[in-house]
């Protein structure tokens, strides 16, 4: 790669400035470094689907959309195996459920409908419900 940057530096600048041929050096050099942080993966952690019936966000309260509700506590999609915490309630706030050390493909019920645990990512979790309606 050293062998490049001189290269293209003489084709950029092709007076004989080093200072000049430096500089060209260093903004190619934090040009790449940008190009290569920028291939890195943005988004969140995620074990199993990425999609589902029903997506949660972390500590926000869902009516599900068979009645009820869930919220999701906390989460560790990279634990071995990845779970999840929700609060779960077949009514109103008030009578919530705490559903801990969820796992991708564990269910359970709320308001009569069973949901199942398709994917866990760090700040979200995804569920289907078992009919398969959504």
């Amino acid at each position: 790669m050293a062998d490049l940057a001189p290269s293209l530096a003489e084709r950029l600048l092709p007076s004989s400035n080093i200072a000049a041929r430096v500089i060209a050096i260093l903004a190619l050099a934090c040009a790449m470094s940008s190009a290569l942080a920028a291939c890195g993966d943005d988004e969140a952690e995620c074990a199993g689907d990425d999609s589902g019936d029903v997506s949660l966000g972390q500590g926000v309260d869902l009516r599900l959309p068979s009645g009820g509700s869930a919220a999701m506590a906390q989460a560790d999609p990279n634990a071995d195996p990845p779970w999840l915490d929700l609060s779960i309630s077949p009514a109103s706030e008030a009578d919530m459920e705490a559903a801990d050390d969820l796992q991708i493909d564990d269910s359970f019920t709320v308001a009569g409908t069973t949901y199942v645990v398709v994917g866990i990512c760090e700040d979200s979790a995804y569920l289907d419900r078992e009919d398969g309606a959504a």
